[in-house]
């Protein structure tokens, strides 16, 4: 419990809940640095583990734990166990709420929101909710009928089943640093633009290509023999399938690409053992925002946040949905993208190695298909998705 951060005497009272992984955590991170620009007293209620304490302490706001229980779409032992845990939680959540007194509930999912946001229901608190994928967590889903608003990563005709009175298509939250490499890619397109139109006037191939990916930071794409640039996000969960596949073909890729590849801790031993050229490997970097600017193209799974950052430096890319995700929610994020020629959707099933690897250099070699998804993808950055979610909350407190 961290009490160090004191309540001042401020405007709004606004408490904060999620967490469990990277995935919520994030972009809570992300909506309390844009809380924090108005005049808001912010408490953050986690689970407790290591990762929400260390975002609270950076961003020198309040925290408190309460206790709480998973909730399941499957049999386990722990379903008998984790109700009592839940219930323990809501009483927790109804002493915290009761002294804090907060204008506002922000919920942005995980298990851990649940007793806190049934016991703000119950204290008749407002409460506002985020949904990062086109399919509803279970925490949301129980949560969504007592939720005042509901804030969505996708446009709204991904969610028929949820209320429209209540739906706000905001996006997702991205980190700061994206934002900042997408300036820096705006002014450099503008740039470009302003060389050409002090030369000759414009022929349809120079429209074509004024939208061309433009690396503002970008020594190391343009270095080696002018190689194009590929980042592959294997990532903590579900990285095995992409590290396998990519390993495979990495000789042959490295010839014609230079590759950065942020594997996850588990595969990044055997992986070093390599010693291929034009090869950057990453257990894991904070640096990522500046590898994707550097990057052509990106291979990813299929996450909201992942895709959310992608969007938003408008990078061609090859989505891998993890084949066991929670109501293969990946693959109906992947699809929103794919259906609006965004991005390139495979399942595992769909790929081998030598399938990976003519799909790379096919695409690749497509000017027109690599342009024309950077056009598309953009169309799903909302630069401004923190920005729209706070004035969903501040608008409660009214």
């Amino acid at each position: 419990m961290n009490n160090k951060y004191m309540i001042q005497d401020t405007r709004y009272k606004i408490l904060i809940t999620g967490g469990g992984s990277g995935g919520h955590i994030m972009p809570l991170e992300a909506v309390v640095q844009e809380l924090k620009s108005d005049q808001t007293d912010i408490l953050y209620v986690g689970s407790g583990n290591d990762i929400e304490k260390q975002m609270a302490d950076s961003q020198q706001i309040m925290y408190k734990s309460v206790l709480t229980g998973k909730l399941r779409r499957y049999w386990s032992w722990q379903n008998l166990v984790d109700p009592f845990k839940i219930l323990v939680g809501f009483f927790q959540s109804i002493f915290i709420i009761i002294s804090f007194r907060p204008k506002v509930i922000f919920a942005k999912g995980g298990y851990v929101t649940f007793p806190v946001v049934l016991a703000s229901w119950l204290l008749r608190v407002k409460i506002v909710i985020h949904e990062s994928d086109v399919i509803m967590g279970l925490a949301n889903k129980f949560e969504a009928s007592l939720a005042n608003k509901i804030c969505v990563g996708f446009p709204l005709d991904n969610y028929p089943n949820l209320p429209l009175s209540k739906l706000v298509y905001t996006g997702n939250p991205v980190r700061h640093e994206f934002l900042i490499k997408s300036e820096a890619l705006n002014s450099s397109l503008e740039n470009s633009r302003d060389k050409k139109s002090e030369t000759n006037s414009k022929s349809p191939l120079d429209h074509t290509r004024d939208k061309q990916i433009i690396n503002p930071v970008s020594p190391i794409t343009r270095q080696g023999g002018h190689k194009s640039t590929i980042l592959i996000i294997g990532g903590s969960q579900g990285a095995r399938f992409i590290n396998n596949t990519v390993a495979a073909i990495m000789e042959e890729l490295t010839k014609k690409y230079h590759v950065f590849h942020i594997a996850g801790k588990n595969d990044f031993e055997w992986l070093s053992k390599n010693n291929w050229s034009n090869y950057e490997l990453f257990d894991f970097t904070d640096k990522i925002s500046e590898l994707m600017a550097k990057s052509d193209l990106v291979i990813s799974r299929a996450g909201a946040n992942s895709m959310a950052e992608i969007a938003t430096l408008r990078k061609p890319t090859i989505l891998i949905p993890i084949k066991e995700s929670a109501n293969d929610h990946q693959t109906a994020n992947a699809r929103v993208f794919e259906k609006n020629n965004a991005a390139l959707v495979f399942s595992e099933d769909q790929l081998n190695p030598d399938t990976l690897l003519g799909i790379i250099n096919t695409l690749m070699a497509n000017k027109e298909l690599i342009n024309s998804m950077s056009q598309h993808i953009e169309e799903f950055a909302n630069y401004e998705a923190t920005k729209a979610i706070k004035v969903e909350i501040l608008n409660l407190t009214k």
